[in-house]
């Protein structure tokens, strides 16, 4: 498999799980130790610190879904960084179920461990007008 494609498929599992569930797998499959995680919401610093805060999130929504595409990835020896459109649906848990729907990019940098790629810093910038 190239760099880009172990990349690529870093990126796809933190969609995977997040809509699976199972934050705990983010250090094994997507981030570095050291990873800080910016997601427009709030900053969490450390992967055991973005698994805590993202089971806290989790609990608020009855299901979410998150597409990935349009990847733009540089590569360069050990590190690299690129940018990854999203679109994902959230269904809030309430009385009445509510589904709210974002777009955006996520802007990343990666580093290689040796187990493999992993990202070393998210943000998320969403797409559309300004509040």
């Amino acid at each position: 498999m190239s760099d880009l494609e172990e990349i690529e498929r870093v990126i796809n599992a933190y969609a995977r799980n997040i809509d699976g569930r199972t934050p705990e797998n983010f250090a094994a499959e997507v981030f570095a130790p050291d990873a800080n995680v910016d997601t427009g919401f709030g900053l969490f610093i450390g992967v055991d610190e973005v698994i805590r805060e993202y089971r806290v999130e989790m609990e608020k929504f009855e299901a979410t879904v998150h597409m990935n595409s349009n990847f733009e990835i540089d590569i360069d020896g050990d590190t690299a960084s690129g940018t990854t459109n999203v679109a994902f649906w959230h269904w809030r848990k309430a009385d009445v179920v509510k589904m709210e729907v974002y777009l955006g990019a996520y802007i990343d940098r990666f580093v290689r461990l040796p187990e493999g790629w992993r990202i070393v810093h998210r943000r998320f910038r969403m797409f559309g007008p300004p509040d």
